[in-house]
């Protein structure tokens, strides 16, 4: 029970690397069953063409394109890099970033309260991380997280020296050219991060004084991780690209979708059908883990915001200073959530470390009398709970290896291998859904905004894309007249509803030019393979 015992005084802690060493193997099992399905979420799909193409050689946005920062090609092609290309290796790149976070909510929720607060909120984070909806596969929001929360650690554990502050920028800006949303988190802590320290003891006119230079340190970190993305494209005499990509798309994209109080009410669905049933909100939500997990998340958080709020006075002045920046990180995200334009539930992965800090502090409140046997059997007993869908994809493991099916599975391998069987090195292909099989069979999507299938639809970004006058269907059509000797769809091609002219002209290409030579079973809808005529 050493363990257990050393959680409650960080000057009895005698083995601190045994805390990130658990974190690393509760993420590895909590995430492991899950590394070898094709597609979980189609954007992880993007991200690691994305990361292929700067593998290649390519600048972000000239060979392929999406509305994702420059750094998450670096991200993922240093993923492949590094870990080799297969889908369960950019899996364990995720389940490193998520040990990483959780180390950190540990860090930040040692420093703002107690050792067991930020053990607990680790624990938590990474169990229902497991769970949440786009958690399992590795998305831009849990590798934005770990420059987030590391700058959130080092804020809280640090005085703030311009040193300090000046890595803090670096990471804050690291973060925003991944989720560029969380450039609202960067300027809102930024502010907070600048200005916390320099009216302290201090005249108003030397706080001033300290105020500016503090806030030109912020500003230069952030501005050369900008100039960093910035500076291949203006040697490249490519700005223009970087320009419209990086800036305008983006502003588009948050312009033109949902209104922060349609964006909010989405969320708050999203939520509540993590604890409720979806169709009977008198039922909990299923798999129980979920349902389960999140009452401990959040029932815990607002427990932990009473105890932070009845004991304000009696806690010390460093505590204090560290609950209201760590508030300015966890609003500045917030709204950077509500700002977006858009309501993808694996959006709210990005307050998860900031409420299981809080609930971290909530159920260590409980838990405070309780002795280091109860703490461990509490642990040992959420830690079960969590993990009962893993325990369902390792039965599945066992199942396809004792029947002597290959481990890595999905309808996008199926694809690559009729493909591949067709003679791929000759063929070209136009991938409609499951688009990571251009990543097995080594090819590239016959457009750059077609890179992500569904961005065809998105009228609003074809204009940087492919030029003002672009429309979904002179898109299409465009893609259709390279003849592609395969074309891989489903029966109603979804993003495609609100475009009924390049919908008809898909169709009557189809019926026209291709014949159906294969379905492949899919648990949502099969896919159609079409080969030319």
């Amino acid at each position: 029970m050493y363990f257990f015992k050393v959680t409650k005084t960080y000057s009895r802690w005698k083995a601190p690397f045994l805390i990130p060493i658990f974190f690393a193997v509760l993420s590895l099992l909590t995430r492991f069953p899950f590394f070898f399905k094709d597609v979980t979420e189609w954007d992880e799909s993007t991200f690691i063409l994305l990361g292929q193409s700067f593998l290649n050689g390519n600048l972000p946005y000239t060979d392929i394109w999406d509305l994702k920062p420059p750094f998450v090609s670096v991200a993922f092609a240093l993923f492949i890099f590094v870990f080799g290309k297969s889908i369960a290796s950019i899996r364990l790149a995720g389940t490193i970033c998520v040990a990483l976070i959780a180390w950190f909510v540990y860090l930040t929720g040692k420093a703002t309260w107690t050792p067991r607060a930020g053990l607990l909120g680790g624990t938590l984070f990474i169990l229902l991380i497991a769970l949440f909806r786009g958690g399992q596969p590795t998305m831009t929001e849990q590798v934005a997280l770990v420059p987030l929360m590391g700058a959130v650690a080092l804020t809280v554990n640090s005085k703030l020296t311009q040193r300090c502050l000046f890595w803090v920028s670096l990471l804050m800006a690291t973060a925003s050219m991944i989720r560029l949303n969380l450039a609202y988190t960067s300027l809102t802590a930024g502010l907070a991060v600048v200005l916390a320290p320099s009216f302290k003891n201090h005249s108003w006119e030397r706080g001033l004084q300290s105020a500016i230079a503090r806030g030109l340190t912020f500003a230069t970190g952030s501005l050369l991780i900008l100039f960093l993305t910035l500076l291949p494209y203006l040697i490249t005499g490519q700005f223009q690209i970087w320009w419209q990509s990086v800036i305008l798309a983006p502003l588009s994209y948050a312009s033109l979708r949902f209104s922060w109080i349609e964006v909010a009410q989405i969320h708050f669905q999203t939520l509540g059908w993590m604890i409720f049933d979806e169709n009977n909100v008198f039922t909990l939500a299923r798999p129980l883990s979920l349902s389960i997990i999140s009452i401990l998340v959040w029932g815990g958080a607002l427990i932990g915001m009473g105890v932070i709020v009845a004991q304000w006075r009696k806690i010390h002045v460093w505590e204090r200073r560290n609950i209201i920046l760590l508030f300015f990180f966890f609003a500045g995200t917030l709204y950077s959530i509500l700002k977006g334009g858009a309501a993808h539930p694996h959006y709210l992965i990005q307050i998860i470390p900031f409420v299981t800090i809080c609930a971290g502090i909530g159920l260590g409140f409980l838990s405070s009398k309780a002795c280091s046997w109860q703490v461990a059997i509490m642990i040992v007993s959420i830690i079960f709970l969590g993990s009962r869908p893993a325990l369902t994809g390792y039965q599945n493991i066992q199942s396809r290896i004792a029947s002597g099916k290959e481990l890595d599975h999905g309808s996008a391998y199926e694809i690559a291998e009729y493909i591949k069987q067709a003679g791929s090195a000759e063929k070209s292909v136009y991938l409609m859904v499951d688009h990571i099989a251009y990543w097995f069979l080594e090819k590239q999507p016959l457009s750059r905004v077609t890179t992500h299938p569904s961005n065809i639809s998105k009228e609003y970004l074809l204009e940087f894309v492919e030029g003002s006058e672009t429309t979904t269907e002179i898109e299409l059509a465009r893609v259709l007249e390279k003849e592609p000797d395969f074309i891989v769809t489903t029966r109603d091609i979804g993003y495609l509803d609100s475009q009924q002219s390049a919908k008809t002209l898909l169709e009557k290409t189809l019926e026209e030019d291709y014949r159906l030579v294969k379905e492949v079973q899919h648990r949502v809808e099969n896919r159609q393979i079409y080969k030319k005529k």
